[in-house]
């Protein structure tokens, strides 16, 4: 499974900052679940990168709210409904302000542009809706393409704090859907109604 586009690692970074965006990047998917110790032995060996590099990927994930301290180790942080609430309210305040900040900048290769991500989303609907259940690798293009429209959206504002902190922000909400929304098709109906709102 990928997240091209959810989580980028940029070429010539350090060891510690690809152990930070690997180790993200399995908290996001589920693969290293809520609770689970991070003993930097192990990661060491799971990512074939010595433990320095590590320790100092372990901090920077705790400083962003990925991992916590519990006791003398290191675990990933759980989700809780007053975090879920948290990110929901904060994101959606944040979205509506880039949409603010861009409404009189829209041009018409915009509304394209939104307008061919909505069809992408009604494509993964339909294609979706043969299932019983949401297959994740659709789940993860819907969240693909629902970041693009929302980074566009804040490019297009000129704020650059606004674009790092939406970018930032929508990895937790990534991590929230995969876990609590993996099989919802009114979800991805929510999403394409609620762009074509902004068009």
């Amino acid at each position: 499974m990928s997240l091209a586009t959810i989580v980028a690692l940029e070429r010539n970074v350090s060891y510690s900052e690809q152990a930070y965006a690997e180790l993200k990047r399995l908290i996001i998917l589920n693969e290293l679940k809520a609770g689970t110790v991070l003993n930097e032995r192990n990661v060491s060996a799971r990512l074939s990168i010595s433990r320095t590099p590590v320790r100092d990927a372990l901090q920077m994930l705790e400083s962003k709210g990925w991992v916590t301290r519990r006791g003398k180790n290191k675990v990933v942080t759980t989700i809780t409904q007053k975090l879920i609430q948290e990110i929901f309210d904060i994101r959606r305040s944040l979205e509506l302000l880039s949409v603010d900040l861009a409404r009189d900048k829209i041009g018409d290769t915009d509304l394209d542009y939104y307008n061919s991500l909505i069809a992408q989303f009604v494509g993964i609907r339909d294609k979706a809706a043969l299932s019983p259940t949401l297959d994740p690798a659709n789940h993860i293009a819907i969240l693909e393409i629902d970041k693009k429209f929302h980074l566009y959206m804040s490019k297009i504002s000129g704020n650059d704090t606004l674009i790092t902190m939406l970018d930032e922000l929508f990895e937790q909400f990534v991590r929230i859907h995969i876990i609590t929304f993996h099989d919802s098709l009114s979800r991805i109906d929510h999403l394409a109604n609620t762009h074509r709102e902004l068009n």
